[in-house]
């Protein structure tokens, strides 16, 4: 899920992705890393990315419940994602699970952002 929500925040994020590369332990700065190379290059998201196999069977109920408020917050985003471009739907209790999610990670982000240089007004 991880991949995809990189791929999905692109460009417009690289200080945010480049801080994660800095702050995280290996092998996750490579792949991040890796991942940032691809966006560097070009690579965008693209609806191939979020029609797999393994995203469509993935069990986005235990990860939204996930005590792991990160792991809640990435099913979430890539749930939003697949709505946009595979045309999954949002409804009832994943949809709920994906706000409650989203809120949390809007509020992660406001108080962490500060340290990749991201300046709320």
């Amino acid at each position: 899920m991880a991949e995809v929500v990189v791929l999905a925040m692109g460009c417009r994020e690289l200080p945010y992705l480049r801080w994660a590369a800095a702050t995280a332990p290996e092998p996750l700065r490579e792949r991040i890393d890796a991942h940032v190379a691809d966006l560097d290059a070009g690579r965008v998201l693209s609806a191939d990315d979020l029609d797999t196999p393994e995203l469509a069977g993935a069990d986005y109920a235990r990860y939204l419940a996930s005590e792991d408020a990160v792991t809640s917050v990435l099913a979430a985003q890539v749930l939003c994602l697949r709505a946009t471009h595979v045309g999954s739907r949002l409804t009832g209790q994943t949809a709920r699970g994906v706000a409650r999610s989203l809120a949390v990670g809007m509020a992660m982000h406001r108080e962490r952002s500060a340290q990749w240089g991201h300046v709320h007004s």
